[in-house]
This record gives structure tokens, C-alpha cells and sequence, in this order.
């Protein structure tokens, strides 16, 4: 991965957390937590949420998927219809995946994790 690359992982949990940012009103880092539990693996969230509850962060919130939806559609990381997100299979390893835009719907689906409702 180049340089360019390395640096967008930095952008775990963004693209869901600034539009949970923009819905709810929670502070930035409360909400790309959130962001950040829809895009890893089971096994990620399972150790990410302790922490996140350690540090005093909520994790949840009530907020309408279809304007969470609306709000990832204006994110200045979608590139006409694609998206790449940065998704964490294992702690550790990131990876940059360009999604169509419909689908990141699959990723706020609160069945995955039940902080949004």
C-alpha cells in the first residue's frame, strides 16, 4: 500500500461516525467510535466496545438509517457512486475497501450492531 494508502486508514470508523456526528450532535470522537463498530469484524468489536465503554463514550444512539444514509451520501470520501471505507478484519491489519455507495447501507444495519437504532 503507498504512502496515500497508509494514510487513509486513519480514517477508521470516519465515514459512518461524521454522519452519526451530523444526525445525533454527539462530539466527534464519540461518534467515529460508533463509526468505527460497524466496520471490523466480530471479533474487533468484541474488543473494541469494552474500551470504548471504558473511556465513557456511548455506544448507542437513536438515529434513522435512511438519514444516516443521506448524511454518508455528502461524505467528501465518496467518489461519484463509490466509497472506500477502511474496514478491520483483525486488529492490526486494515484494509481500504471501494464500495458501491448503496452498499454501505449493509454496514449501518443495526442487526450487525445495535448502537443505532
Amino acid at each position: 500500500m503507498n504512502e496515500k494508502g497508509e494514510r487513509k486508514i486513519l480514517n477508521f470508523g470516519h465515514t459512518i461516525g461524521h454522519a452519526i456526528e451530523s444526525a445525533t450532535g454527539l462530539l466527534h470522537g464519540e461518534a467515529v467510535a460508533l463509526g468505527m463498530l460497524f466496520v471490523c469484524s466480530e471479533d474487533v468489536r468484541a474488543r473494541l466496545l469494552p474500551i470504548i465503554e471504558e473511556m465513557g463514550l456511548t455506544t448507542e444512539t437513536e438515529i434513522d438509517k435512511e438519514k444516516l444514509y443521506q448524511f454518508i451520501l455528502r461524505d467528501k470520501k465518496a467518489d461519484g457512486n463509490k466509497i472506500t471505507i477502511t474496514f478491520v478484519n483483525e486488529i492490526g491489519k486494515a484494509e481500504l475497501r471501494k464500495l458501491p455507495i448503496e452498499n454501505i447501507k449493509d454496514l449501518i444495519d443495526p442487526s450487525i450492531y445495535g448502537g443505532i437504532q
